[in-house]
């Protein structure tokens, strides 16, 4: 099966045919992490993401190479790190981490270096709770969230009372869990 793409130079379809074989290469134009994120943030993760997928399909893991960088120092960088009091060192580490996480990472700690990149974003200045469930000050996320993991860890060791316990608790706190592909997910009952 060919892979065929759009060619935006040529203004058509083309099929893609790489220099070489054996160590197919993309370079990617990262976020610029200055001000607050938007949708057009989430493109490059989502579409190079699924195209590198593809190449891994077609040519193999060992023979795809993904670059993708972390735009620079420029004066839109600077003015948010005047405003915010945040060294542009920050901003550029937590981004760096977020993009170098691997699926088998943990996710807690993803969601920390998540969390901690979108605070120098400015997305949770005000309630970061509120920001990621839709719920009041009163949740206690981070108790949901270790819940959750002893939950998961449960299950790993086949204690299937327990990890049924712990979401049964959670259900008494209105916290309703939700498994899929992804892992587990909550939100407020109701």
């Amino acid at each position: 099966m060919a892979l065929v793409l759009y060619n935006t130079q040529a203004r058509e379809k083309q099929r893609f045919t790489p220099l070489d074989a054996g160590n197919v290469g993309m370079y990617i134009c990262g976020p610029t992490v200055y001000d607050h994120a938007h949708i057009g943030n989430a493109r490059p993760v989502i579409v190079f993401d699924v195209l590198y997928r593809l190449l891994k399909r077609i040519y193999g893991n060992a023979h795809v190479t993904y670059v993708r960088n972390i735009t620079d120092i420029d004066d839109k960088i600077n003015a948010a790190s005047i405003e915010t009091g945040e060294p542009i060192a920050e901003l550029h580490k937590a981004v760096d981490e977020v993009f170098a996480a691997q699926p088998d990472d943990d996710r807690g700690a993803l969601k920390g270096r998540l969390g901690l990149m979108a605070g120098f974003l400015g997305l949770l200045r005000n309630q970061p709770a509120t920001w990621f469930k839709g719920a009041a000050d009163d949740v206690n996320v981070v108790g949901i969230e270790q819940k959750i993991a002893a939950r998961e860890a449960a299950r790993r060791a086949k204690d299937f009372a327990e990890a049924d316990r712990i979401r049964e608790e959670l259900e008494d706190q209105g916290i309703v869990l939700e498994d899929g592909p992804g892992g587990t997910t909550w939100r407020r009952a109701g």
